[in-house]
């Protein structure tokens, strides 16, 4: 009998120590620190809720008459500025850093009507050139365009070569409001041809009615 009161005692005692426990827990009390991958979570998580970076960038624009300005922007947003000919860092001089500018005056064709403008900036690089350009024309419903080679011409390095009036360099096809922009990838020697020697070079906008092209001009250092 004894003992059975003792051990009696004994569990109220315990259930009282919890009570107390329950009652004394602030809601919101730090934790143990999580280990292991759970860790990793919560610092991942914690990473997310800070603000992107800015970055100043030379974007491109549709526009002819100043076709690059410089912004700042989230990078968050550089992949898809950097689809369109973007660059990053301040613009130098109005032009991409590193680029060198050409343009060009687009007339129609005999027989043909309309007009256009392009800016084309080359950067050479280690192993290849990229070929960034905004174009702009009027009175044209555009089919596709080009940089397309005067005569016909065998690039001195690399061998490669082009029948007259080849394309050399495929641009995008102007949209409804006649405007383009955007970048190509060639080769090295194809972007040291152009910055060699512009003149021999032309951007060419076709549409169905003048497949060959209806508006043209030849390019030259900007």
């Amino acid at each position: 009998m004894r003992k059975l009161l003792a051990f009696a005692a004994a569990g109220a005692l315990a259930l009282v120590g919890t009570t107390a426990a329950v009652a004394n827990h602030k809601p919101g009390h730090p934790e143990p620190p999580a280990k292991g991958k759970k860790a990793k979570g919560k610092a991942k998580t914690q990473q997310h809720g800070q603000k992107p970076a800015k970055l100043t960038i030379c974007h491109r624009t549709l526009s002819t008459e100043r076709p690059t300005v410089t912004l700042t922007i989230s990078e968050r947003a550089w992949k898809a500025h950097e689809q369109h000919g973007d660059t990053q860092n301040s613009c130098q001089g109005g032009e991409p850093r590193g680029a060198t500018r050409l343009d060009s005056t687009l007339a129609a064709v005999s027989t043909a009507t309309g007009s256009g403008t392009a800016v084309v900036d080359v950067r050479l690089k280690k192993n290849s050139a990229q070929v960034c350009y905004t174009l702009n024309v009027t009175g044209v419903d555009s089919t596709a365009a080009h940089i397309h080679t005067f005569a016909a011409q065998t690039i001195p390095i690399g061998g490669q070569s082009f029948a007259a009036n080849g394309i050399v360099v495929p641009l995008k096809t102007p949209n409804a409001k006649g405007m383009a922009r955007g970048c190509a990838k060639t080769s090295l020697a194809v972007g040291q041809a152009l910055l060699a020697n512009p003149g021999a070079f032309y951007v060419n906008v076709h549409s169905a009615s003048f497949p060959g092209g209806q508006v043209q001009g030849p390019l030259a250092i900007a």
